[in-house]
C-alpha cells in the first residue's frame, strides 16, 4: 500500500467521523429523530461501513502486517539455517534419549564396507533380545562380505560397577555370538573384525560409511540427553575431519586381547 494511498485514507477518516458528529450533534440538538430520515440513515451507515473498514486496514497494515513480517522474517531465518546444515551435510540434530531402537538397528543392518563402533553404546545392542538378534545376524553377515568393523573400548583399569559387568558381558557376547560364527577351522572371511581399547575417548563418534553419529561426553552428568549430530559420511567435509581424527585414536589404541584367546583356546592359531 503506498504512501498516496494511506493519505487519502486518512483524509477519508476524518471527514467522515466530523460528519457523522455533525450530523449526530445536530439532530440531537434538534430534538429530531434520525428513523424519520431513511435515506440519511442509509448514508450514514454506509460511511460508517467504509469507515470501519478503512480503521481495520490501517490497524492490519500497522500491526497484523508487522507481525506477519516477523513470522516471515523467522521462517525465512529456519529455512536458511536447515539450508547451511544441509550443506555441512548434518541430516538432524537430535537428543541421544530421542534416537528410536530402529535407527540403532537400521545402522548396523544398512552399513557399508566400514563398521566403527566405539564406546559404551556398544552395550546398548546386547541389552535386548531383539537388538542383539539383529545385531549379531547383520554383524557377522556384514564380516563376512567384507566389512572392516572396528570396535574402541574402554580399558578395564579405567572401569568399574556396572561399566565393568558391561564390558564382561560384552565379551560373553563376543565369544558366544560373533567369534564363533567367523572364526572357524578351514574357513575364511572377507571381512576383519578388530578390537582396540583406549583410556579414553574425548567424543563418541560412530560411523557405519554412509552416516555417523557425534556427541560429546559429559563427565558429570548423564549422557540420556546428549545432543547427537548425524552426519552423512559420503564425501563430506565434516565427517572426513571427525573420521581422521578417529583413526589417529584408534592408531594410538590398545590391541584388545579378545580374539587372540578365543582363537587359542579354539586351536585356530
Amino acid at each position: 500500500m503506498n504512501k498516496k494511498m494511506k493519505k487519502s485514507q486518512y483524509v477519508f477518516i476524518i471527514v467522515s467521523v466530523i460528519i457523522i458528529i455533525a450530523l449526530y450533534v445536530i439532530y440531537n440538538c434538534l430534538g429530531l429523530k434520525i428513523e424519520n430520515f431513511p435515506l440519511l440513515a442509509f448514508i450514514i451507515s454506509v460511511v460508517a461501513s467504509i469507515l470501519a473498514s478503512l480503521v481495520y486496514s490501517i490497524l492490519d497494515d500497522f500491526f497484523f502486517k508487522t507481525k506477519q513480517d516477523e513470522l516471515i522474517d523467522k521462517l525465512t531465518q529456519s529455512t536458511q539455517m536447515i539450508d547451511n546444515m544441509i550443506t555441512k551435510g548434518i541430516v538432524r540434530l537430535q537428543y541421544r534419549n530421542e534416537i528410536s531402537d530402529e535407527y540403532w538397528n537400521s545402522f548396523i543392518i544398512n552399513a557399508g564396507d566400514t563398521l566403527i563402533l566405539s564406546g559404551k553404546t556398544l552395550y546398548r545392542w546386547i541389552r535386548f533380545e531383539e537388538l542383539k538378534s539383529i545385531f549379531t545376524l547383520y554383524l557377522v553377515k556384514k564380516i563376512k562380505a567384507g566389512c572392516k568393523v572396528t570396535f574402541v573400548i574402554y580399558k578395564v583399569d579405567n572401569l568399574k560397577g556396572r561399566d565393568k559387568q558391561e564390558r564382561d558381558d560384552f565379551k560373553k557376547f563376543l565369544n558366544e555370538e560373533i567369534f564363533s560364527k567367523i572364526y572357524k577351522k578351514n574357513e575364511s572371511t572377507k571381512g576383519c573384525l578388530t578390537i582396540k581399547e583406549t583410556e579414553i575417548l574425548p567424543y563418541f563418534y560412530i560411523t557405519n560409511g554412509i552416516e555417523s553419529v557425534v556427541m560429546p561426553y559429559f563427565a558429570n552428568v548423564s549422557n540420556d540427553k546428549n545432543l547427537a549430530l548425524i552426519l552423512k559420511s559420503n564425501n563430506n567435509k565434516l565427517d572426513r575431519t571427525y573420521l581422521e581424527d578417529y583413526q589417529n585414536i584408534i592408531k594410538d589404541a590398545t590391541d584388545n586381547s579378545w580374539i587372540k584367546e578365543y582363537k587359542n583356546q579354539h586351536g585356530l592359531g
